[in-house]
C-alpha cells in the first residue's frame, strides 16, 4: 500500500508498506514516522487519511471524500472491502 508523506518530507512523496490485514492506522502512523526519520515525534500529533475518489471521476477537491482512520482501524481491510463493493 502507498501511503503519501509528502507533508512529512517533500523529497520523499510516497512510502510503500506490506501490510497484513490485521495491520491497524496507529502501526502505519508509527512506521511512517521511523521510515520518514521522526520516530521521537508523539503519534497522537498525525494520523492516517483516506482519500476515496469516485472511479473514472477526475480528482478535484468536489469529487474527493477524506476520512481520518481511528488507531484501530486497518487500512487494508478498509481498502479490500471499499475494492469488493
Amino acid at each position: 500500500m502507498k501511503v503519501f508523506g509528502d507533508a512529512l518530507n517533500s523529497s520523499m512523496p510516497y512510502k510503500t508498506f506490506l501490510l497484513e490485514i490485521k495491520d491497524t492506522a496507529e502501526w502505519v502512523v508509527k512506521e511512517m514516522l521511523e521510515k520518514y526519520g521522526l520516530k521521537h515525534e508523539d503519534l497522537q500529533n498525525h494520523c492516517l487519511l483516506q482519500i476515496v475518489n469516485p472511479p473514472g471521476v477526475q480528482m478535484d477537491n468536489k469529487t474527493i471524500k477524506e476520512n481520518i482512520l481511528h488507531d484501530k482501524q486497518c487500512p487494508l481491510n478498509i481498502c479490500l472491502n471499499h475494492a469488493q463493493k
